[in-house]
């Protein structure tokens, strides 16, 4: 029989010996990414009526039969040495440069993933030949994954802008899971949604039938591709294709591998959706309303208007994001706390001028810089899988706000996308990024004043400076 002793000194050994192995694994780690030698399998996106391939999905991976020899191993060894964003960046330059040597045709695109951690992040200096090269020769995909859009959604912006500077594609993609990030889609405008079919069957019935519906309608109004991953088998094939789904992956349409020798020209290629720039050149969204009709409310009323604004979109599977401004003050409406609506929200940001990272369980606080052009406002933006509602308030006396509600889809989406790029990265300091301050400028100043540089995304967008 064996006694507490003996599994005390089992439990010991086999401790010692999991952080022996770990250590080591860590140790060939650092050894690999220092060296490069992350290597790149392709798994074929195959137009579900053709058959054709028209992209190619890179799928980075470690030494074949080792412990690090999955993608996940890699990453999870990278988190532990604090070097997701490096190994990251790796990742997509021996993706690319395998895609350049191979001189596959340009009309075929590569999928490439971006993780949260690395957008924000300068490209390492040996890199950044190949990434240049990649731009201006390869016809790319960038994948942006709902765990992004939340960590650093106005880090993602960023990435999607310079990717269209490039003329590359945006893919939202682990979309089929609950929650998904249907709310963000009018936000980014992506060239391709791609549908995960195994985690849509795993999601509650309701769910799922949301996220689906959401998806084809954002795919109806744009006229971005729908793209579906895990096809496994002939019926998901079928399936893909009842739900309007032009190309998709998996072991049944191909297996990742190394690159064939050759590949057809693709009939039709993954279109690019034309985006218009949609920046807005105002310091404050309530800008946009002035000589509009506007009601006079005092504030509870104000408060209960929001209440009921944030409560409408409760469907499950498909989170709403929230985006209120509470100018000087720094508490939220206790009728929207209450609900608790912060903690099922994809994103819940609050502005306030004196706003900790925290006011409120799964409330994201941003602190407006003196000044801001924010403080002097009120407003609460919802976006949900279905419509957007917005409403927006300026003090008009002691007692009473001017007030605006809007529900137009075109201008609740363009003023999110202005705000959201104001969102600092999530676990950094919480200062609002850009913004326009409103203090004067003493009259000696006048002349040389020169604007000061507002905070900026680098990273995707910024790796030049390295």
């Amino acid at each position: 029989m064996v006694n507490a002793s003996d599994w005390t000194r089992v439990r010991a050994a086999s401790s010692k010996e999991f952080a022996a192995a770990r250590s080591e694994v860590d140790r060939q780690f650092a050894d690999l990414l220092d060296r490069r030698e992350i290597r790149t399998l392709f798994e074929p996106l195959v137009d579900l009526m053709s058959g054709q391939v028209v992209a190619l999905e890179a799928r980075p991976c470690g030494p074949e039969h080792g412990p690090l020899a999955s993608a996940r191993s890699l990453f999870a060894a990278a988190r532990r040495a604090g070097r997701v964003a490096e190994l990251d960046w790796t990742c997509r330059a021996v993706a690319f440069e395998t895609f350049l040597e191979a001189g596959v045709p340009p009309s075929v695109s590569l999928l490439v993933d971006m993780t949260p951690e690395s957008i924000g992040q300068d490209c390492p200096a040996d890199l950044v030949r190949t990434i240049a090269r990649a731009e201006s020769r390869l016809r790319v995909f960038v994948e942006l994954t709902g765990r992004a859009l939340s960590a650093d959604p106005a880090g993602a912006l960023a990435a999607a802008d310079h990717a269209r500077e490039m003329g590359w594609g945006i893919v939202v993609g682990g979309v089929g899971a609950s929650p998904s990030p249907i709310a963000m889609l009018p936000i980014v405008a992506p060239d391709a949604v791609q549908i995960d079919l195994r985690r849509l069957g795993e999601t509650e019935r309701g769910a799922a039938a949301a996220i689906v519906s959401g998806v084809l309608r954002h795919t109806a109004r744009t006229g971005a591709a729908l793209l579906v991953k895990g096809v496994q088998t002939r019926n998901d094939a079928a399936w893909a294709r009842a739900l309007g789904a032009s190309c998709g992956l998996g072991r049944y349409l191909g297996a990742p591998g190394p690159l064939q020798e050759t590949y057809p020209l693709p009939r039709t290629p993954i279109p690019l959706i034309k985006v218009a720039p949609t920046d807005l050149h105002v310091a404050s969204p309530f800008e946009l309303f002035e000589g509009a009709p506007m009601v006079k409310v005092d504030r509870t009323h104000l408060d209960d208007l929001a209440g009921m604004l944030a409560s409408v979109p409760r469907t499950s599977g498909c989170p709403s994001v929230f985006l209120v401004c509470l100018g000087a003050s720094d508490q939220l409406p206790p009728a929207v706390v209450e609900t608790g609506i912060p903690e099922g929200a994809m994103v819940f940001v609050a502005f306030g001028t004196d706003m900790p990272p925290e006011p409120a369980r799964g409330v994201r606080g941003v602190r407006l810089p003196p000044g801001d052009a924010f403080a002097g406002e009120l407003f609460l933006i919802v976006l949900s899988d279905q419509a957007p509602a917005a409403a927006f308030a300026r003090a008009a006396s002691p007692d009473f706000y001017d007030a605006v509600v809007t529900h137009d889809f075109e201008l609740v989406h363009e003023i999110a996308r202005h705000i959201i790029r104001r969102v600092p990265v999530l676990g950094q300091d919480n200062t609002a990024l850009g913004g326009t301050a409103d203090e004067e400028v003493p009259p000696a100043q006048q002349e040389e004043e020169v604007a000061p540089e507002l905070p900026h995304r680098r990273g995707w967008r910024g790796w030049r400076s390295t």
